[in-house]
This record gives C-alpha cells, sequence and structure tokens, in this order.
C-alpha cells in the first residue's frame, strides 16, 4: 500500500525520505553517503539528502517508468534505466544528462522490402519493429 502524499517512514536508516520517493522504484546510496537516488514510475530521478529527509534535485529525461539507478565508484555520475530502452548518464555535480544509451533493437535498419500477404496489423508491427 502506497502512503498519503507526505507521510514519511525510516527505511535501512534513512530517516524522513517520503515512501512516495521509492514505493515504485529503487534506491541507491551515494558512495560518499549524505544522498541516495531514487528511481520512480513519473519517470524521473530524485537525489535526496538523507540527514534532512529532502529532495535536492530532479532528474527528468526518461518517457517511461525509471526502473533502476545506480553511482558511479566515485560518486560523479548516476546512471538510470527506463522502460524507455534508454540508459540515461547524469553529471552528479551540474545535474545534466550528458549521455543516452540506447541499444538497437534486433530488428532495427533491416529495410524489409517486397514482402506480400502481410496483413496490415503485421505492417505496424514491422514498423514498430524497425525493420520496414
Amino acid at each position: 500500500m502506497i502512503p498519503a502524499d507526505g507521510e514519511t517512514v525510516a527505511v535501512d536508516g534513512f530517516p524522513g525520505i517520503s515512501k512516495l520517493a521509492f514505493a515504485a522504484g529503487v534506491l541507491a546510496e551515494y558512495p560518499k553517503g549524505q544522498k541516495i537516488a531514487s528511481s520512480s514510475c513519473d519517470q524521473t530521478v530524485k537525489i535526496w539528502d538523507v540527514e534532512e529527509g529532502s529532495c535536492l534535485n530532479t532528474l527528468s529525461g526518461h518517457s517511461n517508468w525509471v526502473w533502476s539507478v545506480a553511482f558511479s565508484q566515485d560518486g560523479s555520475i548516476l546512471a538510470g534505466g527506463s522502460e524507455d530502452e534508454t540508459i540515461r548518464l547524469w553529471d552528479m555535480q551540474s545535474g545534466t544528462c550528458f549521455q543516452i544509451l540506447k541499444a538497437k533493437r534486433p530488428y532495427e535498419g533491416m529495410k524489409i522490402t517486397g514482402a506480400s500477404g502481410l496483413t496490415q496489423a503485421q505492417l505496424a508491427m514491422l514498423r514498430e519493429l524497425g525493420a520496414v
């Protein structure tokens, strides 16, 4: 059950963090302490102050649920993986996304031509897969 907006709970030693912040996602601890990152169904990644329980920054750019977050070993980069099929890399100093990683889909760029006897639904699926 997701609590009412603003309800806070202690989670693994992180008092004051809103349960709504991580109810749908994952938490990652900043290597140098004092911060955590949460992924969310609202298509954002949030950076939290552990002591205060306040949101320091909201990182936007994904177009679907963000399922995972991870800091680089030195804490300078935060990666967010999303259902939009991308991994975004953010610079922790500036909060800007400096790289978007996206794997090619299995059929992307095949440029299938001359196929006959396909239904409209099959053609639509091939377009969605990037095959035509």
